[in-house]
């Protein structure tokens, strides 16, 4: 899972890559998969969203590779 940027309008992207976190031996544990997003949605709270304002995210899972 990662920060992609942001698109044209400045919406951050964000990218999970489901084909790596399955292919993983041995399997992440839920909290380590919520702790991942947690950790995610702080920097993006932090760094890319402005407080007081209605803002969008966009989220790409990539499943296939």
């Amino acid at each position: 899972m990662y920060i992609a940027g942001r698109d044209r309008k400045y919406r951050p992207i964000i990218v999970t890559q489901v084909h790596l976190m399955n292919s993983m031996d041995p399997q992440p544990s839920n909290e380590d998969l919520v702790g991942m997003v947690f950790v995610i949605a702080e920097f993006i709270g932090k760094y890319m969203i402005k407080p007081g304002h209605v803002e969008n995210m966009i989220s790409i899972q990539d499943t296939g590779g």
